[in-house]
């Protein structure tokens, strides 16, 4: 017996007809599924709500959800806290959205999309989370109780590891006196970059640190030569140079005695006048070779081989306006200068010391810094008459009482003054004898004029 079987024209019928059955009914059925799901999510939040608030009415904080006696580890969400644990969050297994209780206080669950329009595809009216928390679109809801939060520590990201660069050369060199130090640099690592050197170990001028060369040193037994010494900043060794010439030579360091510089009567002539002087001086001090002089105690000065005393120390407190009035000018002296060695003012040519100071001398005036003659003006006799009067003056009553007309009977003598100012004058004076004939008078007349040098 023939068996009859199915034509492939039947049999891509019933694969259409599966097709769409599973068009409609597989994403009904995936949705029912993921709904059913949703059920541990909603009694595990509404259990964990009821024992948070119950904390909370006893004054006490919200727990972890982790740590609560009704917490179970769910198959189909994993489960954690809202931000200072006012709430919860369920995150399902296929991580294409959340289900969240943001405030225990309210009660209410809501959904947010991991994947876009997730929350569509169940069959609960859950609201959007960003819908339920705005009091502008839901005016009952209870935000969660501040009181009762707590922080909830956050797993904290681990920072990437930063990029690390190398330097290239190197991080230490020789520097400083013969490169005996050292200076470094340091790389950074997040740029690649030397640092600045930086101070060498040691100077970079080098010190001498062997005992310095004497500089100076004696020759010929009495004298002294010198060189220079100095150290080498760049080597450290000290520069010496050549030995210079001796300050005494050989005869110079011959041993001497002051006979031999002052000749043979030098006690005589020098030392006995120094430590026996004459009366009135002060007695010094010998000083022996190669000084060969005589020294003068203080306040004392060697004058012509003997110790006088100074003139500071005779004056005393007068010296010093004594000195100042011979070395200062004024209006009628010039200055001259002061002598220690005689205690005395010593003036300039022409000019005389009185009261201590330069002045010109008698008859001359300080003109112009020198002294000029002063004028001299005297009546100086120009004609004399002597008249034996034998005219008419002779019995001249006038004569009789001993007058000259026009003239001073002065006895023969000028009356009047003769100075600059009546230089060229004349005077006429007259004297009378009654020696005129028959008992009359003469009289002799003299002619004067005023005359200055």
């Amino acid at each position: 017996m023939k068996k009859k079987g199915f034509t492939l024209s039947e049999l891509l019928v019933v694969v259409v007809i599966i097709g769409v059955l599973s068009a409609v009914v597989l994403p009904k059925f995936s949705k029912v599924i993921e709904t059913r799901k949703t059920t541990e999510a909603e009694e595990l939040m509404s259990a964990v709500r009821t024992e948070q608030e119950a904390r909370c009415t006893l004054s006490k904080k919200y727990a972890d959800v982790s740590t609560l006696g009704s917490y179970r580890a769910g198959k189909n969400f994993s489960y954690g806290n809202e931000d200072k644990n006012l709430g919860m969050i369920a995150t399902a297994s296929n991580n294409k959205y959340k289900l969240e209780m943001p405030s225990y206080a309210d009660g209410r669950i809501c959904c947010r999309d991991i994947e876009t329009g997730a929350c569509n595809n169940l069959n609960k009216n859950y609201p959007l989370c960003s819908d339920l928390v705005d009091t502008s679109k839901t005016p009952d809801y209870v935000a969660g109780n501040e009181e009762c939060g707590i922080e909830i520590e956050k797993e904290k990201e681990t920072p990437a590891e930063p990029a690390i660069y190398e330097c290239t050369g190197d991080s230490s060199r020789s520097c400083g006196c013969n490169n005996g130090g050292t200076q470094t640099r340091s790389c950074d690592v997040t740029t690649g970059k030397w640092s600045e050197w930086g101070v060498c170990s040691i100077a970079d001028a080098c010190e001498c640190t062997d005992p310095k060369p004497q500089s100076s040193q004696t020759c010929n037994t009495c004298g002294t030569q010198t060189r220079t010494v100095s150290c080498n900043t760049s080597t450290g060794k000290w520069n010496v140079g050549a030995w210079g010439n001796c300050s005494k030579t050989q005869d110079e360091c011959v041993q001497k005695t002051c006979k031999d510089v002052l000749g043979e009567n030098y006690i005589w002539d020098v030392m006995q006048p120094c430590e026996q002087p004459h009366q009135g001086n002060i007695e010094g001090k010998w000083l022996g070779y190669p000084d060969c002089k005589c020294s003068c105690p203080q306040g004392s000065t060697l004058i012509d081989g003997e110790c006088e005393e100074t003139c500071e120390n005779k004056l005393g407190n007068s010296y010093s306006a004594t000195t100042q009035k011979c070395t200062k000018a004024t209006s009628t002296s010039v200055a001259g200068t002061w002598d220690d060695t005689k205690c005395a003012c010593k003036c300039p040519a022409d000019f005389v010391l009185k009261n201590g100071q330069c002045v010109c001398p008698s008859g001359y005036t300080l003109k112009n810094g020198s002294c000029q003659r002063e004028s001299s003006c005297s009546w100086e006799v120009t004609e004399d008459v002597t008249d034996f009067a034998t005219g008419t003056l002779c019995g001249d009553p006038n004569m009789r009482e001993g007058k000259c007309p026009g003239a001073d009977a002065s006895g023969g003598t000028p009356t009047k003054q003769c100075t600059t100012a009546t230089k060229g004058s004349t005077f006429y004076t007259c004297i009378q004898y009654d020696t005129c004939p028959g008992g009359g008078w003469r009289q002799d007349w003299t002619r004067y004029e005023c005359q200055c040098n």
